[in-house]
Formats: structure tokens, C-alpha cells, sequence
């Protein structure tokens, strides 16, 4: 069987060993991915749009039939399965955390989709010649991401509703790792510290988001969001919100 890896580091991995030629070269990978997105499969326009803009037809078209034989061939298993026009993996031979991820949500097993979500879609892969195929690792990155932070956000209402406090904890956690940059989010985690008791690493927590803040935008925010927060930080340091 074979696992690629999307939410997180790109890699294509077999439980017969390491794998060699077209599944660790980065356009092969990068076809596997936009692929898998697709349940129904990716028509042979679409990725010769994506992967080989700037080729006439012909070449374009033999490049496609070069990668898809390259991976077939260094993979050693039926990777693809015949859909058409359309070229679609196939699940008897290869899985992908993004298809655990995302059964996961639609069937309300939320826990689940949180353990399989490794990271950001595509975390640190660039091709940086393909733009459409970029623009697109952008759009779903985001998409994944609204996903992912929707589900943390179920898990914590459903650990405060029952007054586990130390569970909600965990969530905020995860969803501060996720967007360190938000202030609400940290003003949450925050009170979350407090509500456990923990009042110095709400402080430490509280100092390090306003530190982060301005290393990362050379200023603090003036924001509504981040005034509600540093509201909350003068309370905690004990200074005047005015100061």
C-alpha cells in the first residue's frame, strides 16, 4: 500500500521500502497531489494546463504520458485507474491523509481528522515555474486550514459545555499553533490558563503573543481584536489599559 502525504511535507511513502526516480522528483509529486484532490479524476486538459503551460499540445501531452509511465514504473503498482477523459488515483493501492482528514469531517469524527491533519496542505512545497499551480496550492492550504480551525473550534465548545476546562485547554493550544498570529485566539488561550489555574504561563503565553506581533509586523496592531487583547495583557501585568 501506498500513503501520500499532503497536510504537511509532500512525500509519497510504500510499506514495501523506500521509493526511488519519478515518486520523490517534485513535478511527479506535485501531479499525484492535485490528482488526489479529485475524487472523480483530473482531465488530461487540466493538468497540461497546470504542469506544462508554455508547451504546444503535442509536447505537453507527451510530457503528461512520460510522468504518468515515470511513476507507474518507479512505484511499481497500478497507480492510476481509468476514469474517462480524466485521470484519477487509485484507492486499492494508494491513500492519502488528505481523504482521512476529510471522511473524517464528513462524518462528524472530528477527533480523528485533527490527529490526521499533519500540517498546512503542501507545507513548504513550491514549483515555483507552475503560478496556476501555486495559485491553486494557496486556495486549498486555506481551504484545509478553514477546515481544520472549524473542527478545533467544535471540539473546544463541546469541552466547555461540558465544564472540562482542561480539554478546552488542548484545543485552544492547537488552534493557537495553527494561527499564532491571531489575537482572539490567544486571548482565548490565555483565559483558558486562567481557568485552569495556571496564571503565570497565561502570562508568559500573553507576553509572547505581543512579542511574536511585532516581530512578525514590525508593530503592534491596532486592530479591534488586538485591543481586546492587550486589554486583557494590562490586566494580567496589572497596568493601566490607558498606559
Amino acid at each position: 500500500m501506498l500513503r501520500l502525504t499532503m497536510l504537511g511535507a509532500l512525500a509519497l511513502e510504500s510499506d514495501r521500502g523506500s521509493l526511488a526516480g519519478a515518486a520523490l522528483r517534485r513535478r511527479p509529486l506535485a501531479l499525484l497531489a492535485l490528482v488526489a484532490t479529485a475524487p472523480h479524476g483530473v482531465t488530461r486538459d487540466k493538468l497540461l494546463a497546470y504542469f506544462w503551460p508554455e508547451s504546444d499540445t503535442a509536447h505537453a501531452r507527451n510530457c503528461l504520458n512520460q510522468t504518468l509511465f515515470a511513476l507507474r514504473r518507479d512505484v511499481g503498482e497500478p497507480l492510476f485507474r481509468p476514469a474517462g477523459c480524466s485521470i484519477r488515483l487509485n484507492p486499492e493501492v494508494i491513500d492519502t491523509d488528505r481523504w482521512t482528514f476529510e471522511r473524517s469531517l464528513d462524518c462528524g469524527a472530528l477527533q480523528e481528522a485533527i490527529e490526521a491533519y499533519g500540517g498546512p496542505f503542501l507545507d513548504g512545497f513550491h514549483v515555483g515555474e507552475l503560478v496556476e499551480f501555486e495559485r491553486w496550492v494557496e486556495t486549498e492550504r486555506r481551504r484545509m486550514g478553514d477546515r481544520y480551525e472549524r473542527a478545533l473550534q467544535a471540539l473546544e465548545a463541546v469541552a466547555e459545555r461540558s465544564g472540562d476546562r482542561v480539554t478546552a485547554l488542548h484545543w485552544w493550544r492547537l488552534l493557537a499553533e495553527h494561527d499564532p498570529l491571531s489575537s482572539r485566539i490567544a486571548a482565548e488561550l490565555v483565559r483558558a490558563l486562567l481557568a485552569v489555574g495556571d496564571r503565570a504561563e497565561a502570562v508568559r503565553t500573553a507576553d509572547a503573543h505581543r512579542r511574536l506581533l511585532q516581530s512578525e509586523l514590525g508593530a503592534l496592531p491596532v486592530t479591534g481584536e488586538f485591543r481586546s487583547f492587550e486589554r486583557l495583557w494590562c490586566e494580567l501585568r496589572g497596568i493601566s489599559a490607558a498606559s
